[in-house]
């Protein structure tokens, strides 16, 4: 699940300037798009304000025939209350609460998280991550133009500082977020996934797709969000942390 929550809260973006030019034809830098598209999702300042927000949505999985729903509760820095109604097993949980984390699964039970766990899933909380790309990852590149589903787009590569690579495509030369695509190297295998986002809606001075899908070699998954709402007065006890996980 963690994926399709991760994909989710990459919605928010960006800033920067430059230009250059290639085979003659001038195409937008790294900088350009980075700025355009964080113009697109409301500007650096409505990035900076963001405080909290709550995702309200339906996922389907259609090979599986599931469908269900799925929230989260975000407030930044580092706290998170995340719950899904998985059919035939019930309510799935999980918390950060700044220092640590825990799941509930009807099944397995109550477990903490792992450190290599709340590292990644602490991403999904800093609201205001994405202002400091240029130091989150090791390299940033323009890479080559693509046409998805009809439209032209512009891709920036990402690499991190584990290796992992990810191709962002921006429609035009740097606007609304169209495709992720993201490879990750392990010990014995190499895990490919891309994530399509689709009809944009307005919250505030916020733009963010109301429906993504999660496309992997397991499973196709699609996520439909029925509300979005930001920099709300969210409760503090849904991030409290069970006893047995304290002890």
């Amino acid at each position: 699940m963690s994926p399709l929550r991760e994909s989710v809260f990459r919605l928010l973006l960006w800033c920067f300037l430059g230009t250059q030019c290639v085979l003659g034809m001038e195409l937008p830098t790294v900088a350009v798009v980075i700025d355009r598209y964080l113009e697109s999702q409301g500007g650096a300042n409505a990035l900076n304000d963001l405080r909290s927000l709550k995702v309200v949505g339906e996922i389907t999985i259609e090979s599986q025939g599931l469908e269900f729903e799925v929230s989260q509760q975000v407030v930044a820095p580092d706290k998170s209350f995340t719950e899904q109604d998985f059919p035939g097993l019930g309510l799935i949980r999980e918390v950060l609460n700044g220092e640590r984390g825990w799941e509930w699964h009807p099944i397995t039970g109550e477990r903490p998280l792992e450190a290599h766990e709340i590292e990644d899933k602490t991403q999904e909380t800093d609201l205001q991550r994405d202002l400091r790309l240029f130091e989150l990852y090791e390299t940033i590149e323009l890479g080559e133009p693509e046409v998805i589903e009809g439209i032209e787009t512009t891709q920036l590569v990402f690499t991190d500082f584990k290796g992992k690579t990810e191709q962002w495509f921006f429609k035009a030369n740097g606007d609304l977020l169209q495709k992720i695509h993201t490879v990750s190297s392990g010990p014995d295998s190499v895990f490919e996934s891309t994530d399509r986002f689709y009809d944009f809606q307005e919250i505030g001075r916020f733009r963010y797709p109301s429906r993504i899908k999660f496309i992997n070699p397991s499973y196709v998954a699609e996520l439909k969000i029925t509300s979005c709402d930001i920099n709300l007065e969210i409760d503090p006890a849904v991030f409290e942390l069970p006893v047995l996980i304290l002890e």
